[in-house]
């Protein structure tokens, strides 16, 4: 029998339920607290006043910004909801022969896990510049290497504990270094 088919699928179905609407909130509250089109005109006239006075195009919207504890929350959120969601794709796909088996409530799940996953990224670029914010990118390399040891029985190797090692250390001085 497939998940789908038992008392445990009616869990599954009530997780990606709750999922949705967990990504629904997540969604509206980063609406609420900046993401208006209001202040993404506003941004845009800046950046086009900008242009013509200067001759070059710097991103107005996030310069001189500092990377504080709510933006890193933010982006580690999203790497986070990235990596979970490419691991639900994983768990999904796994022994998959047939298209109509891909539709399935863990790709739905993992869909909706990364959706918020973006959302975070883009509030966060709305925050900082794009070179604070994409360090953390890397960050989603190692979770998705822990997940898959931890998740999928997957082996761990030494030189890849080393690599992550290497990118959790350049994300530190990412983070701790002055714009």
């Amino acid at each position: 029998m497939r998940a789908g088919e038992t008392g445990e699928g009616t869990a599954v179905e009530l997780a990606a339920k709750a999922a949705s609407a967990c990504a629904l909130r997540v969604i509206r509250f980063l609406v609420r607290i900046g993401l208006t089109s209001s202040q993404n005109r506003n941004c845009w006239s800046e950046l086009q006043r900008d242009r013509l006075t200067t001759g070059t195009e710097t991103d107005v919207a996030t310069r001189d910004r500092d990377m504080n504890p709510h933006v890193i929350m933010t982006l580690s959120i999203s790497a986070v909801s990235s990596a979970t969601g490419m691991i639900l794709f994983r768990y999904g796909g796994r022994g998959n022969t047939t298209l109509a088996e891909f539709f399935n409530v863990y790709i739905l799940l993992g869909c909706i896990v990364y959706l918020v996953g973006a959302v975070a990224g883009l509030y966060s670029l709305s925050k900082v510049s794009a070179a604070q914010a994409y360090p953390f990118t890397v960050l989603h390399a190692v979770l998705l290497y822990a997940y898959s040891s931890l998740l999928l029985g997957e082996k761990l190797t030494p030189p890849a504990l080393f690599g992550c090692g290497l990118i959790l250390a350049g994300l530190f001085l990412v983070i701790h270094s002055p714009n």
